[in-house]
């Protein structure tokens, strides 16, 4: 059965120490070395989420100034909105820019001979463009204060092309865009 060994003092430490040794491995195996892996692991992930971390809160900060850019943006707009032409719909609103032409050459003194209606065109931010063609005749100063007084109108108008004609006085024909709130659905 059962016989007991008598081993020598190096043979016990020769074993205990081929134990430890054993129990060591087993535990660097199960414990030590799955632990260091786990936090190299999460290290890198920790690593990885601070960088987002970083990038998104720049992006962050960049989105609310570019919110504060769009509010500034609106608040000039609903400034411009007061000096659009008057009119509900593109129609009303061509013929508000054809009346406020008229009266701004006539001021100066020439002689409106043609006006044509032209097709607006739907824009962005609550404006629609219109535009007229107008044809005067008069002086050439009187034709070149008509253009600035276009210009300086407070109503949201300018001119985008001129054509002049000198032929028994001048001729010039004008064409005036201006901007109107959206029609109302």
């Amino acid at each position: 059965m059962l016989t007991k060994l008598k081993l020598k003092r190096s043979e016990k430490r020769a074993i205990k120490l081929g134990i430890t040794v054993v129990l060591l491995v087993i535990f660097l195996n199960l414990v030590v070395f799955p632990l260091r892996d786990s936090y190299v692991e999460l290290t890198k992930r920790k690593k990885t989420l601070t960088s987002s971390l970083v990038k998104f809160t720049k992006k962050l900060q960049e989105a609310k100034g570019i919110e504060a850019q769009i509010k500034s943006y609106q608040k000039e707009i609903k400034q411009y909105s007061r000096h659009a032409l008057e009119g509900g719909s593109a129609e009303l609103a061509q013929v508000a820019l054809e009346e406020l032409a008229n009266k701004l050459a006539k001021a100066q003194g020439l002689t409106v001979t043609n006006t044509y209606k032209e097709r607006s065109k739907k824009e962005k931010y609550g404006y629609i463009r219109v535009s007229a063609r107008i044809t005067v005749r008069g002086d050439y100063d009187a034709i070149i204060r008509f253009l600035e007084a276009i210009q300086q109108a407070p109503e949201l108008i300018a001119t985008t092309e001129v054509s002049l004609k000198h032929y028994r006085g001048y001729e010039a024909t004008v064409t005036v865009a201006g901007l109107s709130g959206k029609e109302k659905s």
